[in-house]
């Protein structure tokens, strides 16, 4: 069973690539029905269908008419001459089909852009350019009726082209209108496993899924999930080689190059940090110039699990805080905005060990030729360096301070001015002291100067 395309558009970003002619192909397709199901005035009814061996190729394609509003069209519109309505007219509630049991096997699915309107590609899937291979699908009670298609997923697998695998897809849908709803949704890949008991998609019409990224806006509750930033890569691919592991809840809200996070609840799966953050990101595939706007609360962390977030974003090398801190729970708020490569935040952290407050500017997060360095101000609070370091000698320290720190493989501290009121060391009470300098692999190079009233 084929469905030829007998004049098949040339790709305007590569002329030189060979036409896609077939749009649709299948080695063979079987339906089993009644008699009494043929006869019924309300639509077709199956008792199982059945696809093996087939191929679809959605091709996307400029509008040869430029008097159109669209600009684009697809193969398939053009083939069977679907037209856009210029009017909607109103909802037929008759029922078209209605199938008890599907199966397929071994299908493929590509989705090539031969338009103008390409959408930029940095890695990972490439959307001008889909080809997803060895999809098998089993759902049963699948019905069109009102222009709704509703049925229930029971399992669904594929792999595309880019090396993303999706070993298991369930739940309930509703497809049609602009809208598709699904329910009890569970996805689980190579890496993930990601539960969302509402999951929903508006658009315009089903053209909008060319430019998903910017088309389609999502609306989904996330609960017991497990996100491996490995599977991101493919969708951020500026993310590859980041090995967070955490477990996510909460709502996104939006559309992929510009949603909203509603109470997102991020725990790792080391048990060492956690976090509610609240935002918006815009920008997302160009990661590079993808903005951020977010409040982190209700975060608790030990400094070993600090150190192993950020050693996740670090390029070379990691931020290695496991001897510091033990027995010591950490709590932070704070708040970040602008580029997710260069942004501005500002915290405030606590602990039995005292507290500390930061404005800092966070750059070069995601850029893979430079390390990632923090400078701004810090202050403290009775923070007790002795407990967190293991030290008895030095103990709590208020401070105000100005620093550039560069996470390379061995870590560099710049202190452009320090100013300390307290310092208390060897039982004593020191203040009035002040330094310069840079510290690295645990040397310091510069000045310390104290004016202690009692040491003169």
């Amino acid at each position: 069973v084929s469905v030829i395309d007998r004049n098949p558009t040339l790709n305007v970003a590569d002329p030189s690539a060979e036409p896609v002619d077939t749009f649709f192909r299948a080695d063979y397709i079987i339906a089993r029905f009644t008699l009494s199901g043929l006869l019924r005035q309300e639509g077709l009814h199956l008792d199982r269908a059945y696809i093996n061996g087939a191929q679809m190729n959605l091709v996307l394609e400029d509008n040869p008419d430029e008097s159109a509003a669209e600009k684009s069209t697809d193969n398939l519109s053009r083939i069977f001459r679907l037209k856009k309505p210029e009017e909607k007219k109103p909802v037929n509630n008759k029922e078209i089909f209605h199938i008890k049991d599907v199966k397929i096997l071994d299908m493929g699915f590509a989705m090539k852009n031969h338009g103008s309107q390409q959408t930029p590609y940095y890695g990972g899937i490439n959307w001008n350019d889909l080809d997803i291979k060895d999809i098998d699908l089993s759902a049963e009670e699948l019905q069109f009726k009102g222009g709704v298609m509703s049925g229930t997923l029971n399992s669904l697998s594929f792999e595309e082209k880019s090396g993303f695998k999706a070993k298991s897809i369930t739940g309930k849908a509703r497809v049609g209108n602009g809208r598709t709803l699904v329910e009890d949704l569970h996805i689980v890949d190579q890496w993930s496993d990601i539960r969302l008991p509402v999951f929903m998609m508006l658009y315009e019409n089903v053209k909008a899924f060319k430019n998903f990224i910017s088309e389609v806006k999502l609306d989904g509750d996330l609960e017991n999930t497990i996100l491996d930033f490995k599977t991101l890569k493919y969708f951020a691919p500026q993310l590859e080689g980041n090995t967070i592991k955490a477990s996510i809840s909460g709502n996104v809200y939006g559309y992929v190059d510009n949603f909203k996070i509603n109470n997102i609840r991020i725990a790792t799966d080391d048990g060492g940090f956690s976090t509610t953050v609240n935002g918006r990101m815009a920008g997302i595939p160009d990661i590079e110039n993808t903005m951020l706007d977010a409040t982190i609360s209700k975060s608790l962390f030990t400094l070993d699990g600090m150190g192993k977030f950020l050693s996740a974003w670090i390029k070379d090398g990691e931020l290695d805080l496991s001897r510091y801190g033990k027995g010591l729970l950490f709590t932070l708020d704070g708040t970040a905005k602008g580029l997710l490569n260069d942004f501005d935040a500002s915290i405030s952290a606590g602990s039995l060990a005292g507290s500390i407050d930061a404005d800092m500017k966070v750059s070069n997060v995601i850029d893979v030729e430079t390390p990632i360095s923090i400078s701004g101000n810090i202050s403290t609070d009775d923070l007790d360096i002795g407990r967190i370091t293991g030290m008895e000698l030095i103990r709590q320290i208020t401070l105000d301070t100005k620093l550039d720190v560069k996470l390379t493989e061995v870590p560099e501290l710049n202190i452009r001015n320090l100013s300390v009121d307290r310092m208390h060391i060897n039982g004593y009470d020191y203040q009035g002291i002040s330094a310069t300098g840079i510290l690295a692999d645990n040397l310091f190079n510069g000045w310390i100067t104290c004016h202690d009233p009692n040491l003169f």
